[in-house]
């Protein structure tokens, strides 16, 4: 398969090489995960949707890597819901932009603002059910990054329905554009009961990360 990315170890002695190895392994790891994450960048441009559908550019998402399959179930001001259906899986995005605000709990409303969005939205198979976040087991890793120069949220998780049955992986991008006044969210989930996610899980974080704001289209 390409490409490939091959790292060499080399130790003066056989006595020195654990030694080295952990000093080395740290490193290693977040390059395997960069190279992988741009091998992944590359195919999902060779199947992205373009141009992008009308209801997410006139959310004003200027850019994104949106693959193929993925169709637009929802659309209201400051909000886009897509669905992908496949033999394995159901794969959903929502898309969300709301005015800037001085809020002193960023890491709170990422999964308040999103439990309000799946408690509306999002119905289970049994009566009164619905989906929400997993709380008994704490958001797995959220940390802040950046994108295009502006401070991001990202958040991984999982969902579960409250009054039902099933759930699966979450991850939440979240972009503070203090220059345009917004705060722009690509939220993604992923249901696939009888399907290795590993792939898919890193696909659509991907694809969150990819969404680039801009401006309200008229």
């Amino acid at each position: 398969a390409r490409p490939q990315l091959l790292i060499q170890v080399i130790a003066p002695s056989a006595e020195s090489l654990p030694k080295l190895l952990a000093e080395v392994l740290p490193q290693l790891v977040p390059r395997f995960a960069s190279h992988d994450a741009k091998v992944l960048r590359a195919n999902l441009r060779k199947r992205s949707q373009r141009p992008l559908p009308k209801e997410v550019k006139n959310l004003g998402v200027a850019e994104m890597l949106l693959p193929e399959g993925f169709v637009v179930t929802l659309s209201k001001p400051g909000l886009v819901i897509l669905r992908n259906e496949t033999k394995k899986s159901q794969q959903y995005l929502i898309l969300t932009r709301i005015p800037s605000n001085d809020s002193p709990t960023p890491e709170a409303d990422v999964v308040k603002d999103r439990d309000a969005l799946l408690r509306r939205y999002f119905e289970g198979a049994e009566a009164k059910s619905h989906l929400a976040t997993e709380l008994l087991v704490p958001p797995a890793q959220q940390f802040y990054t950046a994108a295009d120069g502006n401070r991001a949220l990202r958040t991984l998780g999982l969902f579960k329905t409250v009054g039902g049955f099933g759930g699966g992986p979450f991850v939440s991008h979240r972009v503070f554009d203090d220059a345009r006044g917004i705060v722009g969210t690509a939220d993604a989930l992923l249901f696939a009961p009888s399907a290795k996610k590993r792939k898919l899980q890193m696909e659509l974080d991907e694809v969150a990360a990819s969404v680039r704001w801009g401006g309200v289209t008229p």
